[in-house]
């Protein structure tokens, strides 16, 4: 959370040499390599724990992100929509679910995943903008 990911990347990878195999460990780092834009060995290491342990919202939110930004979309689509599925009102994984559906084309899905962006969402942010303008652009191409 410092922003000084390099040496938080290699305190993980130390602990992950010192301690028995640890889900936390990897998960933690994953979320990191996420934020260093490597989001391919997000993807192993939370790949791994997602074998390992029941899936929570969490694990599934940042694996879906990770597959969003690789540009599998599909494999995204299917962690997002798990994620939701477990935790409905969290709207980070309802943000980037309406990014990747619209990057699908499939307009009406990622109309319902912005409004329900929208429903959870209470900032006036950045976010938010972007989700009532795509809104804005999807509700005129749907009446089209």
């Amino acid at each position: 959370n410092t922003g000084a990911h390099d040496k938080a990347e290699r305190i993980y990878r130390r602990a992950r040499e010192l301690a028995a195999y640890s889900t936390d460990l990897d998960y933690n780092l994953a979320t990191l390599l996420i934020q260093m834009k490597r989001p391919e060995e997000a993807i192993t290491l939370l790949s791994k724990v997602e074998r390992i342990e029941k899936p929570s919202a969490g694990l599934l939110f940042h694996l879906g992100n990770a597959l969003a930004l690789t540009g599998q979309n599909e494999r995204s689509i299917d962690k997002l929509t798990a994620s939701v599925a477990i935790e409905p009102a969290n709207a980070r994984v309802w943000i980037i679910l309406g990014e990747v559906y619209l990057r699908s084309r499939r307009l009406e899905d990622a109309a319902i995943a912005f409004h329900k962006f929208l429903e959870y969402h209470r900032s006036d942010d950045r976010f938010a903008r972007r989700a009532r303008t795509v809104l804005e652009s999807l509700q005129q191409k749907l009446e089209d």
